[in-house]
């Protein structure tokens, strides 16, 4: 998967104040989840479900089945539940839940996805098991990956892929006319991932990652403002397995 340190050079989280939450929001909330977990308890006995939401993500089952892949911006609710799946998917660097505060605390210059795995049918779809998040940093014509994460059961199954391809839209439209990364020179899978989203290596950064001291591949798509790479796209999405739905 791709990450981006804290500080790189280029585009950087800056050191805004995170948001305090609305703690009357947070106590409603606390609210729905009781009624909403009773909804998903009840569509998993429907469905024949053995285990609790999140567990068992196993081969056996197929997101394009009785489960979707459903695509949210990311939330302060999703940050704690983030924040502890970071070390599972970044063992040598993750992230802390300051850091993503932070990061989705720059407002329009930040595009901040969480990938849920959604039992079909049921309404409370934040609810649901979070297996992947990814974010772009946005800065005059150009945008940036800052990262991309994916829960280590499930990854192959396109979900970095389509958190990519969402990520590249939204840059497309807020008029982007290039996009970078970086990603780890050992992380074969993800820099096949990019090279089939038009990215290509432009050179090598070493040590970036800290504090593994792990180098990095600095690679770039550009220009993404064209036909040609919205077609792209599009024939990259195509052949991705299952479905997605991607909500505002």
């Amino acid at each position: 998967m791709t990450r981006r340190p804290p500080h790189p050079d280029g585009v950087a989280p800056s050191a805004a104040t995170p948001i305090e939450p609305d703690w009357n929001r947070v106590q409603d909330r606390a609210e729905e989840q009781v009624r909403d977990r009773e909804q998903i308890r009840n569509r998993e006995q429907e469905l024949g479900q053995e285990q609790e939401l999140g567990q068992d993500l196993g081969q056996d089952r197929d997101l394009g089945q009785d489960w979707d892949l459903v695509l949210i911006p990311m939330r302060w609710w999703h940050v704690a539940t983030v924040a502890e799946l970071e070390p599972t998917v970044f063992a040598t660097d993750p992230w802390t839940a300051e850091l993503f505060w932070s990061e989705l605390a720059q407002g329009d210059q930040r595009r901040y996805l969480t990938a849920l795995w959604q039992p079909r049918g049921v309404a409370a779809h934040d609810l649901a098991a979070i297996i992947g998040y990814a974010g772009l940093a946005l800065a005059d014509d150009g945008a940036y990956i800052q990262t991309v994460g994916v829960v280590p059961r499930v990854r192959g199954r396109g979900v970095g892929a389509r958190l990519m391809i969402a990520l590249l839209r939204h840059a497309r439209r807020a008029g982007a006319r290039s996009c970078g990364l970086e990603v780890r020179t050992d992380n074969h899978a993800a820099r096949a991932l990019y090279s089939r989203l038009g990215f290509v290596d432009i050179g090598v950064r070493r040590g970036y990652y800290q504090p593994s001291g792990g180098d990095a591949y600095v690679m770039r798509a550009r220009p993404i403002d064209t036909v040609g790479y919205a077609a792209l796209l599009d024939e990259v999405e195509r052949a991705l397995p299952g479905r997605v739905r991607l909500e505002p």
